[in-house]
């Protein structure tokens, strides 16, 4: 799905305009960031569930020449389907 056409779907599916419906969509990502820096734990509602997970340094190698490297620890998120989404998902197999 494009974005354009996502866009058309939530603007005909919530009754809004296509310009309010882009808008929205623009502004998700920054919410999502902002709520999970801030909580650690993201949920839309049937669709999926953002967490903000720890990992912990560890000892990786360079692909190209084997050298032995640290990779770093960093914050990443999870991102789990839930709700309909998750059993829309599991019913496809």
């Amino acid at each position: 799905m494009t974005t354009k056409s996502l866009i058309d779907f939530l603007a005909a599916e919530a009754d809004v305009s296509k310009k309010d419906a882009a808008a929205m969509l623009k502004a998700l990502p920054k919410a999502i960031e902002t709520a999970l820096i801030a909580e650690k734990r993201v949920v839309l509602p049937n669709v999926a569930s953002f967490k903000l997970v720890h990992k912990a340094a560890r000892m990786g190698r360079n692909p190209q020449t084997g050298a032995a490297l640290e990779i770093k620890a960093r914050n990443v998120a999870k991102i789990t389907p839930v709700g309909d989404l998750s059993k829309a998902i599991a019913a496809t197999v």
